[in-house]
């Protein structure tokens, strides 16, 4: 190895912020969020539950009618277009029908790039409840006691060991 002998070293300097905390905070909430049914409107934000199928040419090319399929409003992880246009404002025991072009990576590759009706049964809307920093929510972590001062604590604690860790790997 070469000598360091005459060379500087820097030990990075790290601080962890108050929004750095919270951030960490919502992510656990999230982790443990649960729904809650509503009798409203659909939201962005809201699990909606629906069945649906899909035909082409008068012809059910694919079926969800008997499991219902959850959809998170605005995660676009059903298909953008009818999320956005069909979905949200939707009520429960809605009837929707949709004709949309599917995406040309369409898993079935036979549909992909054609236009195709999408027939769906509004089940059920939910909104998302996050818990709340208090004792609970404190032992669903693992810890034996505490509630909003001993999770704040305890989480920049854990954050602080990480970043220390990491430093002391890089040098």
């Amino acid at each position: 190895l070469n000598s360091i002998s005459g060379k500087s070293v820097r030990k990075p300097s790290v601080t962890i912020t108050d929004a750095d905390v919270v951030e960490v905070l919502l992510t656990l909430r999230k982790g443990r969020m649960h729904w809650k049914p509503v009798m409203r409107a659909a939201r962005l934000g809201d699990q909606i539950a629906i069945t649906y199928s899909v035909t082409w040419r008068g012809r059910i090319i694919e079926a969800q009618e008997n499991t219902p399929q959850f959809v998170v409003l605005g995660s676009e992880s059903f298909h953008k277009t009818i999320e956005h246009r069909y979905l949200l404002g939707a009520r429960q025991g809605e009837n929707i029908s949709a004709t949309v072009l599917l995406p040309r990576n369409y898993p079935n590759f036979d549909m992909a790039g054609r236009r195709v009706v999408f027939n769906m049964l509004v089940i059920g809307i939910c909104k998302p409840v996050l818990p709340s920093l208090n004792r609970q929510f404190a032992l669903d972590l693992g810890l034996s006691s505490g509630g909003t001062k001993t999770i704040i604590k305890e989480v920049r604690g854990v954050m602080q060991r990480n970043i220390d860790a990491m430093i002391k790997h890089s040098i």
